[in-house]
């Protein structure tokens, strides 16, 4: 409930220091309504407040500074009863009942932490299980390709992320690369993640041009979806023999191409996949050469923050391109993650990030 959240955001010093205030406060009501009024039910509420939200000691420190006002209104401030020691027993008895209270809601506190932590525990061991599966579906082997060196990596910002990359080995040593981002965070991402990746991998070699891939997998995960969600999507085809590069950009992050020095983009040319029936896509060719580095990547990469919450940004990407483009694909992506966690310093990582190198050799 929002009310138990608000008092838990006090803290445990505040909470107590509030708690004894008004154990005090309803000791001095008390002793000046005289007997007129009871007020001893009132009592449970700091009594509750400092047991549940603190610790039992502090309940229980509560019921003995609650049995100070009870002596002093009950055996010092009241006429003699008939019973020399009936003031002391009542108060006496009132405090072993209250202290009872607080063992037993101390008790009940314990068992709802301890069923709240297997909860817990289960739900990170099979997010656990959920993370080992994921990483699976990732390339575990890159095959050679004639003229072309590359890697991939993803690094998820929880257990389970919605960030996409592949390698497919299709035929005339030809390359298929996969770049994706579906929206949001958790499970639902990263099954439709899974999804994505079945679709691309069973169409693949079914049509003769990506436009027409690319169109059909938009409508299969559009028929598939019914959470709202979508994914920018970025595939390509690396021929190895020629270095052309056939794309489609489906609202991605546009790929940025070095070469001589000089960065190009490979910009959208078409909308997001999963979200509208019928879209239309457009392949674009590009002819590579060798000393070309270009570098794919999810929007976790430039939208990386440190502590004063700036970007990491495009333009230290392609900063970064050109100070090790004579680095292989892995340590570029080595070296530029590790550029990225210094900028970052101690914040935390608040999206998945993806980066895939290719250079033409």
């Amino acid at each position: 409930m929002r009310w138990i959240d608000l008092i838990r955001k006090q803290g445990k010093a505040l909470i107590a220091i509030e708690g004894f205030l008004l154990v005090a406060i309803l000791g001095m009501i008390d002793y000046a309504t005289g007997e007129e009024l009871f007020f001893l039910e009132f009592y449970l509420l700091p009594i509750i407040l400092l047991t549940w939200f603190v610790s039992e000691t502090a309940g229980v420190i509560g019921c003995l500074a609650s049995g100070v006002f009870w002596f002093i209104d009950d055996v010092m401030g009241r006429p003699i009863h008939g019973g020399l020691f009936t003031p002391y027993y009542n108060v006496f008895l009132k405090m072993l009942v209250f202290i009872v209270f607080t063992r037993i809601l101390a008790a009940l506190k314990r068992a709802l932490d301890r069923e709240k932590a297997a909860e817990q525990e289960n739900v990170r061991h099979e997010l656990e299980i959920a993370r080992k599966v994921q990483e699976g579906l990732f390339p575990q082997v890159l095959p050679p390709i004639k003229s072309l060196d590359y890697f991939g990596v993803c690094e998820a910002a929880n257990e389970v992320g919605g960030d996409y990359y592949d390698f497919l080995l299709l035929p005339n040593q030809a390359l298929g690369v996969a770049v994706g981002d579906v929206s949001g965070k958790g499970i639902s991402s990263a099954l439709l993640m899974a999804n994505l990746q079945a679709m691309l991998r069973s169409n693949a070699l079914l049509y003769p041009d990506l436009n027409h891939l690319v169109g059909d997998i938009n409508n299969l995960l559009y028929r598939s979806n019914n959470t709202g969600k979508y994914a920018t999507f970025f595939y390509g085809i690396y021929e190895s023999q020629t270095r052309r590069f056939f794309y489609v950009n489906a609202g991605h992050n546009p790929p940025l191409l070095l070469r001589k020095g000089a960065i190009k983009h490979l910009d959208s040319s078409g909308t997001v996949i999963g979200l509208f029936k019928d879209r239309e896509y457009k392949q674009i060719q590009v002819q590579l050469e060798r000393g070309d580095l270009l570098v794919l990547f999810t929007d976790g990469l430039i939208e990386a923050r440190n502590l004063k919450e700036e970007e990491y940004g495009e333009e230290r990407v392609s900063g970064w391109m050109a100070q090790t483009s004579g680095l292989s694909a892995k340590e570029f992506i080595s070296s530029l993650l590790t550029n990225v966690k210094t900028f970052v310093g101690t914040a935390p990582q608040h999206d998945d990030l993806t980066v895939v190198a290719m250079k033409v050799i």
